[in-house]
Parts: C-alpha cells; structure tokens; sequence
C-alpha cells in the first residue's frame, strides 16, 4: 500500500521519492520566482540566463530546508540579493552555493515551519505520504533532512548536493546514511507508539 513504509532503507527511499512528488506538485502550484526585468540598459540579459540554471535547484534545497512557503520566500530574498550585487555574484566561483546561504540567513527571519512537508498543500492525511516519515523528517537536524530530502526525494547526486551545500561529498555521504539510519529508528519507534494503543 502507497501510504505504509517499512522500516528498510528501500521503502523510506520510495517513501521520500512520493513526498518528493508532492513537494513538486507544490512547487507548481506557486508562481515562479518574481524577479526585476532583465533588459535594462545595464546590460544584466546574464542574469535571466544565470536565474534560468539556479531557481529551482536553489529553491529546491531551500525547500527541502525551510518548508515550500518559507523556502521560495528564501529563494526570493537570495535571488534578489543577487540582482542587487550581480556585479560581485558573477564572479563568485560557486554563486549558487552562496545564494543558499544568503537564503537560509533570510529565513531566519520566517522560522516557524522548519518541517519541509507540514504546510500548503502537504497534508499528513494525504496517502502518498506516510504519516510516520513525516514525523520521523521532523526529528532530524536540519542538515540531515535537507540532505536526504535532496539526494532520495528530489535524486540529486552527492556532487550536486556537495556542491550547493558547499560541503564535501563525503560529508553528504555521512549525513546521508545517519538521516536515513535515524529515519529507520524513528519509523520503528514511532510504529511500536502506535501498536501499543
């Protein structure tokens, strides 16, 4: 059944790839990134071409992190950042990894969701979502849930996922198999809760 995951490290993989789908979905209903109009005398048509590459993994991994609503809040702010400093983001050698990190430190400013599924349009109720990985996603850090939301929900690989998280893939590796082996342990758990009532 679509809405049950077992405690094995497959199952939670296929559970995240359907939450995956539904995060998708959200991001569809939701305009994309408004951003100034590129066609100024300045000379900034790069930019368009460089928002094009960027806002969707960008707002992806700030959704994994923050939640739809506060994520493309973030994306919003750290695309318009980087509008205002074009000059200087064009020169950085990894400007989308900076932006994510322009995009957590605005969001700090919307924490109260840091949960990535509990909010529009991602209901708990909803059978393409187990109810337990839900929960379990709640109880990992930021960093774990982020990655593992990346590499098993939206299939980044480890290089894509290093490379935007400005960490080393070994380090996604690591965060990788302690979210999902917490995960596992949280599913358990929080299926034993349930059996016992």
């Amino acid at each position: 059944m679509i809405g049950e995951i077992s405690s094995g490290t497959s199952s939670i993989r296929l559970s995240c790839r359907m939450l995956a789908g539904r995060l998708y979905r959200v991001m569809s209903s939701i305009n994309a990134t408004s951003m100034p109009r590129t066609d100024d005398a300045a000379g900034r048509s790069d930019f368009a071409e460089f928002v094009e590459m960027v806002e969707v993994r960008l707002r992806s991994a700030l959704m994994a992190t923050f939640g739809p609503t506060d994520g493309r809040a973030a994306a919003v702010d750290a695309l318009s950042w980087a509008w205002e400093h074009w000059e200087q983001v064009r020169s950085m050698s990894n400007p989308a990894g900076y932006l994510y990190r322009v995009g957590r430190t605005a969001a700090r400013r919307h924490r109260g969701r840091p949960l990535p599924v509990a909010d529009r349009g991602v209901h708990i109720d909803d059978p393409a979502v187990s109810p337990e990985l839900v929960a379990a996603l709640a109880n990992l850090s930021a960093q774990q849930r982020t990655v593992v939301i990346l590499v098993h929900a939206f299939g980044w690989t480890h290089r894509e996922t290093a490379d935007l998280l400005e960490m080393s893939p070994s380090s996604v590796q690591t965060h990788v198999e302690r979210g999902l082996a917490r995960l596992r342990d949280q599913v358990d758990h929080y299926r034993e809760h349930d059996d016992a009532y």
